[in-house]
């Protein structure tokens, strides 16, 4: 419990950086390495720190959203079905975007704004401005890329078939 209310701390540490004006992953980046955030959670705040308080305002919708994620390794493998409660920092921010909703303490100028960074929430935003309802609205799983994961994704993407002319 101790881990997850540092990284709290740390997302909301972040989220000025998020809300700066022209900021975009790599000024965020920036500004939590020069906080002294080592390079792996520093990434980790920035893909996920978005996510899950875009998360936050879609959860006050009868949207379904998915409770995994899809990998990207760097050869290009995909490996779906990862479970994004194992990823310690989308844990502490979602329950910290939760708390400040609870609480009543959510700022439009913060956090709505970090929000916006999540490509679900834009996705969904973007959809109900069409005239879509949310409760015809199911989110597929978010893609992240390896090198963010806290873990070894756990399920292995498929072998491709050996052309037909191949005997070996």
């Amino acid at each position: 419990m101790e881990r997850i209310a540092q990284l709290q701390a740390l997302v909301n540490l972040s989220i000025p950086a998020f809300a700066a004006p022209n900021a975009d992953d790599n000024s965020v980046l920036q500004f939590l390495l020069d906080q002294g955030t080592d390079l792996v959670q520093a990434q980790q705040v920035v893909a996920f720190a978005p996510l899950a308080f875009g998360r936050a305002v879609l959860a006050q919708l009868p949207i379904v959203l998915s409770t995994t994620s899809s990998i990207v390794d760097d050869r290009g493998n995909v490996y779906e079905g990862y479970l994004l409660e194992l990823e310690p920092v989308f844990v502490a921010a979602q329950w910290l975007a939760e708390e400040l909703i609870e609480r009543r303490q959510w700022r439009e100028d913060e956090h709505m704004l970090l929000a916006m960074w999540s490509a679900e929430f834009k996705s969904v935003n973007a959809l109900l401005r069409e005239g879509s309802k949310p409760e015809n609205l199911e989110i597929s799983p978010p893609v992240l890329l390896w090198d963010i994961v806290s873990t070894v994704p756990p399920i292995k993407p498929e072998s491709p078939l050996k052309p037909w002319w191949k005997f070996w």
